[in-house]
């Protein structure tokens, strides 16, 4: 244990007093322990604070894009050219239904005619 001045009124007080017992002053130790705890706490929500932040903008971007994507898929499905592309597909359907059923109707003639075995 070492010996330190107060700041206060000057006497020589134990460097682990919390204040001087001669005029109540806070010992430097005392304060710097004070400001130390301060800082400490600050750094923490500081740090909370920035995680939040940065967690936000990460999900607003997140949230964003999604919402970019989504009207983008609304806006195609609605122009002109995805109706087209619809009715080329269902005519395709129609053309592969039609190839089927005349394909049923070939192996049957095959078979009743005995063509093929």
């Amino acid at each position: 244990m070492s010996m330190i001045t107060c700041p206060e009124c000057g006497r020589e007080i134990s460097d682990q007093a919390k204040s001087c017992p001669s005029c109540g002053a806070p010992a430097p130790s005392a304060v710097k322990k004070k400001n130390a705890a301060k800082i400490a706490a600050f750094r923490i929500i500081l740090l909370v604070a920035t995680v939040a932040v940065i967690a936000a903008a990460v999900w607003y971007s997140s949230w964003s894009r999604a919402k970019a994507e989504q009207e983008e898929k609304e806006r195609f499905e609605s122009s002109e050219f995805y109706k087209e592309m619809q009715g080329i597909e269902d005519g395709i359907d129609e053309a592969n239904k039609k190839t089927e059923e005349i394909q049923e109707n070939i192996e049957k003639r095959n078979e009743q005619f005995g063509i093929g075995e």
